[in-house]
Parts: C-alpha cells; sequence; structure tokens
C-alpha cells in the first residue's frame, strides 16, 4: 500500500493533476502554470493604481518633466486613436489636472520626450507619428507652439528621443522608424547668420563673415566661418542669409529653419535627408552686387523673407 501511494504520488509530480501544476516531458517541464505572485524588494513597495486619465483615446507612450517650469514632475502623453499629444499638471500630492493638449491632428501618435530643444531653459516636446517627427517649443507656464516639423521622411516612426550627440553643447533628435527599418539623427543646427551660436545674429557674426569672405571654408558644416549653406564659399548668399535674421533671437527648428537627417543605419534602398533651404549654385553673384568683402561695422538692410525667396528662385 505504502509502495501504491509512493507511485501515485510520483505519478501525480511528473504528469501533472489539476493539484500538482504542469506537464513534463522526461524530468524537463514544458509548460507550467503559476500561481500570480508579486515579488518585491523588502524596500520596495507600490500601492494600487491611481488613475491620471481615464479618457485618453488609445495611449501609447508616457514620459514625466517639468512642463510648466513649477518644480515638479508633471506628465505627457501620446494617444494613437485620437492622436494627441497631451500633458497633465502636477498639482501637488498625486493628484493631477485634467488632460490639456499640446496638440491634435498628430497621425497615430506613438512616441513622446521631453527636453530643452531650444536652449532656452524650459522643456520643450517631441513626437514621432506614422511618418512625422515634430516639435512644440515651450511658450512658458505650460503652453506651447504648434508643431514644428523636424522630419517627414521617418517612414512608420516608433520612437523618439533627445541627447546632445554631436558634442556642441545643444540637443539633437533621434528617431527609429520600422518601415524604412532606419534609425536617424537631426542635427540641432543655429540660425543661419549665427556664426558663434549665440542665439542672435549681430555684428560679431558679421565680422566673423567678413573675415572669411570668398574663402574655402574647411568643410561644408563650419557656420563659424559664415558658410550657411554649405557649399564651401563664404558669399554673397550667405550675407543674404545673415541679413535676413539680422538681430534675430532663435528658436532652433522654427519654421523658417531645417534640420538636417543623419541616417545611422537603414535597412532601405535609399536614405533622405532634409537640407537648408539656402542650396544654391557656389557662387550666385546678381550683377547688382559688389563681391567686395562687407564692413563689419555697419549691419546690412535686411531683405523681406519673400523679396530672397524671390532672389533666390530667379538665380536657380
Amino acid at each position: 500500500m505504502d509502495r501504491f501511494i509512493a507511485r501515485r504520488l510520483k505519478r501525480n509530480a511528473y504528469l501533472g493533476t489539476s493539484r500538482n501544476r504542469g506537464i513534463l516531458v522526461g524530468a524537463r517541464p514544458l509548460f507550467e502554470q503559476l500561481e500570480p505572485r508579486v515579488l518585491l524588494d523588502a524596500d520596495t513597495v507600490f500601492g494600487p493604481q491611481q488613475d491620471i486619465s481615464l479618457s485618453t483615446g488609445g495611449p501609447t507612450c508616457v514620459r514625466a518633466a517639468d512642463l510648466d517650469g513649477d518644480g515638479d514632475v508633471d506628465v505627457l502623453s501620446a494617444s494613437g486613436l485620437d492622436d494627441k499629444i497631451a500633458w497633465y499638471e502636477n498639482l501637488g500630492g498625486g493628484i493631477f489636472s485634467v488632460q490639456k493638449v499640446i496638440f491634435t491632428g498628430v497621425s497615430a501618435a506613438i512616441s513622446v520626450y521631453a527636453d530643452d530643444l531650444d536652449g532656452d531653459g524650459d522643456v520643450d516636446v517631441l513626437s514621432a507619428s506614422l511618418r512625422k517627427i515634430g516639435w512644440y517649443e515651450n511658450l512658458g507656464g505650460g503652453v506651447f507652439s504648434v508643431q514644428k516639423v523636424i522630419s517627414t521622411a521617418a517612414d512608420g516612426a516608433k520612437s523618439v528621443y533627445a541627447e546632445d550627440l554631436d558634442g556642441d553643447g545643444d540637443v539633437d533628435v533621434l528617431s527609429a522608424s520600422e518601415c524604412d527599418s532606419t534609425i536617424a539623427w537631426y542635427e540641432n543646427l543655429p540660425t543661419p547668420g549665427d556664426t558663434n551660436n549665440d542665439g542672435k545674429v549681430d555684428v560679431l557674426d558679421l565680422a566673423a563673415l567678413s573675415a572669411n569672405w570668398s574663402a574655402i571654408s574647411p568643410g561644408p558644416k563650419d557656420w563659424s566661418q559664415g558658410d550657411f549653406n554649405h557649399d564651401l564659399v563664404v558669399d554673397i548668399v550667405d550675407l543674404t542669409a545673415l541679413a535676413a535674421n539680422w538681430s534675430f533671437v532663435g528658436s532652433v527648428g522654427a519654421a523658417d529653419d531645417s534640420a538636417e537627417t543623419d541616417v545611422i543605419t537603414t535597412g532601405a534602398v535609399q536614405s533622405s535627408s532634409l537640407d537648408t533651404d539656402m542650396q544654391t549654385p557656389a557662387t550666385p553673384v546678381p550683377d547688382t552686387q559688389s563681391v567686395d568683402s562687407p564692413v563689419a561695422a555697419e549691419p546690412p538692410a535686411r531683405p523681406s523673407r519673400s523679396s530672397y525667396a524671390a532672389w533666390l528662385a530667379h538665380e536657380r
């Protein structure tokens, strides 16, 4: 009898019953159904779920950052069913405000990130959705600008992030996009004309451009010498760009600026780039303009953006 009981217990242990959870082949388990358990460190205990919002349409991503600059941490969200980027103000004591919409119409929003993109001391917002990487400038007090597009070439964008990737002191942008198998980054470029990247275009920048007038720059991205359109020569096109932004206090990625895309890895046949909007022939000098070196002491006249665009179109 004892041997029968021992065999029965052994059989139950290895072949499985409703009391002994498991199906084993030989001595190795194929599947084991475990009872739910919460394994916590002795000093790490979490309370029950506390809802911040129950009306967000298909939330896909959340981040935490001080979005209104009041010293506490707010909550940022992306939601793909209602195409929204939104935030929830921290009211203190674990209580959050109702949803505050940053932007709607962000098709299939899937990722958000928060960082100071324009270097003005507050936290801006990034988003990834379908083919688009965009950002929203923090105007102060938790009020944000309309969407500013960084790229529309991130096919099936899944993730967005920000970090200083080139070590120049400003925050660049990273994206991952599934449909084109691409990881890319977008360099945070200064305002055209801002040779020393101090946020304004002034006599110091004019002096730098003057010192390198008609000189060959050492590389296509050397803004410090006045080559704003990356054509390896400092000429009237660069002077015109400087004049257009004279005394401009810049914010990176504004409507008249653009970010250059550098693809890190891609499985696609061809990668894409968003170039600056000032690509022109190497030396487009109109007959009415002098090619003499500009005088650093006098700021150039500021042309209108419409006349500048028309002039560039004519020169092309």
